[in-house]
C-alpha cells in the first residue's frame, strides 16, 4: 500500500493544440518576459481552480521549500511540448498589486477574472522528455505522457516517479 503524498505534488496543464489558441511558446515567452523584468511572474489558470485540500499541500510545499512545479504542456506533430516553471507561492486570487507581475495579454484579453488559481513562477525552462515520462498522475497511477495521448485532460496534479 502506498503512503499517501510520498513524493511532491506537481500542477499539469495541458494548453490546446486548436489553431485558435497561442501556442504553448507563445504563452511561455511572455511569462518568461516579466520574470526577466520582475524575478518572478503570476501564472493564471484559466477557469481551472485547484481544490482546497490540493492547494493546501502545494502552499505547504512551497512554504517547506519543496521543489514544486507548473507543467505547462501541448501536443505537437511528434508528441509533446513540454516547459517546466518552479512554484514559489500559489493563491485562489492575484495578490492585490500584482497586476504588473503577469503577462500584458492577460490584461489586454480581460482574463484575470476568469483565473480560478495562481501560481507565481520563478522561472520557466523547457523540461526534458526524460522528465515528462516520469510524471504519473498519483490517484490513477496513470503515465501522464500515455494519459494525455488517449483523453482530453486539461488539468491534473501529478508527482515524479523516482526511476
Amino acid at each position: 500500500m502506498k503512503k499517501p503524498h510520498s513524493s511532491p505534488s506537481h500542477v499539469l496543464i495541458r494548453i490546446s493544440a486548436q489553431p485558435d489558441t497561442d501556442s504553448v511558446h507563445d504563452v511561455v515567452a511572455a511569462h518568461r518576459a516579466v520574470i526577466k523584468a520582475r524575478g518572478y511572474v503570476w501564472f493564471g489558470m484559466w477557469k481551472l481552480r485547484i481544490a482546497a485540500d490540493r492547494l493546501e499541500r502545494l502552499k505547504h510545499q512551497c512554504e517547506e521549500n519543496t521543489p514544486t512545479y507548473l507543467y505547462l504542456v501541448q501536443r505537437s506533430s511528434n508528441g509533446f511540448n513540454v516547459y517546466r516553471g518552479i512554484v514559489t507561492e500559489v493563491s485562489t486570487a492575484l495578490p492585490s498589486n500584482s497586476r504588473e507581475s503577469v503577462p500584458k495579454y492577460y490584461l489586454d484579453r480581460k482574463m484575470l477574472s476568469e483565473m480560478g488559481s495562481w501560481l507565481k513562477l520563478s522561472d520557466f525552462q523547457t523540461a526534458t522528455n526524460a522528465e515528462f515520462e516520469r510524471l504519473h498522475v498519483p490517484t490513477t497511477d496513470s503515465v501522464v505522457p500515455d494519459l494525455l495521448k488517449r483523453s482530453q485532460v486539461a488539468f491534473a496534479l501529478v508527482s515524479a516517479s523516482k526511476n
